[in-house]
């Protein structure tokens, strides 16, 4: 199918926060002058289509997948393989359903480019291999195959002799694979009407895409500032750091960042702390869930009362509120500090963090940029996979406090941390600086560069299949040219460059 339009399709999974820095891409590229169409789980339809985009639920929310106890316990104890298997099976009840959505919507649609989300990346390759159309990846995080970044960024950093990162991640890429197309890749075969050994795709084809050394240009929608420069591993010609992809404070706007009632009450609580000189502790986890409402929502009000200080918390997917502290010990107590707590749905973070003394989260990609944005020091609380990357990061630049993990934090551990941004200068200076420094980055103005850039170098010159070809002859080319470049992947001869 050749493209006939400058027209972009961006295909998405997670949560509304996972999708919100796309939705940003997808504003910018409209603005640009480019067609754009989402397609997304349904938790980002709301926010996309309040800016005017449009967008196709794919017939998953992932909201209530994330609720599900078995994917609770999964995200809890950060397991990947428990997380892939719950949202597999997951997708497995409604597979042909949302295949057929995505493939008519392609089909349809007929855009230039897709623009893959993390999660998406094995289905948009096959389907950009069916459909004939150019797919790049969009990544939020610096988490990709390297010598130099442990598989998927949590399991044990190996030696760096012999490549054996690379052939770690080559390993668990596999296994994903093999286990994400068992029952799409036939279905897909069906949509599109083409032989399944056509459709199939191998580990080398992902990592064209989604490596340190891509065949295509790799879009991470991260901050160089705060992320620092790439493992020496990586293509720089080909791995672009955009800067993060956010909404101006003045675009927070919608359900999505708080209702008319909520944001007055929100108001009040902030005229309230500021009257009386104490501006209060920010809490949040978004769509996150560790252990449970009751320990997450415990953890945090025993902290703030050991602080003494106020506290605005959203509830987010964890639904943390005033419930979870009925049955207690020391409920009386905690019932009487009720004043001093705000727990609000949701809240535009451009507005609310200025106003906080100190940022407690768990250290997602969209919440620690915005955090480091406001200059507040934070304390991170990870919970799941990149957000243990974060929280060192943020001990690293020394504008805050990262904790080892939220499932294993002390009342008495987030206490002190929080004290600690509360009392060390250096910390708050720091944050302060960072601040400044990232707001001379703008991801909006590079992301719609970029692309303008990929369809001028690999679009129009048909260099984008031409690429896809020779990637296909080496994969032929038998199986100790692959062992010889897996076990040679720095780039400094020509086996390792074919």
């Amino acid at each position: 199918m050749a493209p006939k339009k400058r027209a972009v399709a961006l295909i998405l999974e997670g949560s509304r926060g996972d999708q919100q820095p796309y939705i940003v891409a997808a504003l910018a590229l409209k603005e640009a002058g480019y067609d754009v169409l989402i397609l997304g789980t349904s938790d980002g339809e709301g926010m996309a289509k309040q800016k005017g985009l449009p967008f196709r639920s794919v017939g998953l929310c992932a909201k209530e997948v994330i609720q599900r106890p078995e994917m609770v316990e999964a995200v809890t104890e950060n397991d990947y393989a428990k997380i892939s298997a719950a949202v597999n099976a997951t997708k497995a009840l409604r597979g042909r359903e949302i295949l057929e959505i995505v493939t008519k919507e392609l089909r349809t649609f007929q855009p230039g480019l897709i623009i893959s989300s993390g999660m998406s990346l094995n289905l948009c390759i096959v389907l950009g291999k069916g459909l004939r159309i150019p797919v790049i990846l969009m990544a939020l995080q610096v988490v990709v195959p390297s010598n130099y970044i442990p598989a998927l960024g949590v399991l044990p950093r190996l030696p760096s002799f012999l490549n054996l990162n690379w052939l770690a991640w080559k390993y668990v890429l596999d296994l994903l694979r093999k286990e994400g197309m068992k029952t799409s890749l036939p279905q897909l075969a069906e949509l599109l009407q083409l032989p399944e050994e056509e459709l199939q795709i191998s580990v080398d084809e992902i990592c064209d895409h989604c490596s340190c050394r891509p065949r295509f240009p790799l879009l991470f929608a991260v901050s160089s500032v705060f992320y620092g420069r790439f493992p020496p591993d990586f293509n720089t010609s080909l791995c672009r750091p955009l800067g993060a992809l956010s909404f101006r404070p003045d675009q927070q706007v919608g359900i999505d960042f708080g209702t008319t009632l909520e944001l007055q009450k929100l108001k009040d609580f902030l005229q309230k702390c500021k009257a009386s000189n104490e501006r209060p502790i920010y809490m949040g986890f978004g769509s996150m869930i560790c252990e449970s409402s009751k320990f997450m929502t415990l953890l945090c009000l025993r902290a703030l009362m050991t602080c003494r200080r106020p506290g605005v918390i959203l509830s987010g997917w964890a639904e943390l509120s005033w419930a979870d502290v009925e049955g207690e010990a020391d409920s009386a107590e905690l019932q009487a500090f009720c004043d001093k707590v705000i727990f609000l749905t949701s809240a535009p973070h451009g507005e609310v963090f200025p106003q906080c003394a100190v940022l407690v989260h768990h250290g997602g990609a969209g919440t620690m940029y915005a955090a480091a944005v406001s200059g507040v020091p934070s304390v991170v609380l990870p919970i799941l996979l990149d957000q243990y990357i974060h929280a060192e990061l943020v001990n690293q630049r020394g504008i805050g406090i990262g904790l080892k993990s939220m499932r294993f934090a002390s009342v008495q551990q987030l206490s002190t941390a929080i004290t600690a941004c509360l009392e060390r200068p250096e910390i708050q200076q720091k944050a302060a600086m960072l601040s400044r420094q990232l707001a001379k980055e703008d991801g909006v103005k590079e992301v719609v560069k970029e692309v303008n850039q990929f369809f001028a170098d690999f679009v129009d010159t048909g260099r984008y299949f031409e690429e896809k070809e020779k990637s296909k002859a080496d994969s032929q080319r038998g199986i100790l040219h692959c062992l010889a470049r897996c076990l040679c992947n720095w780039g400094c001869c020509s086996l390792c460059r074919a």
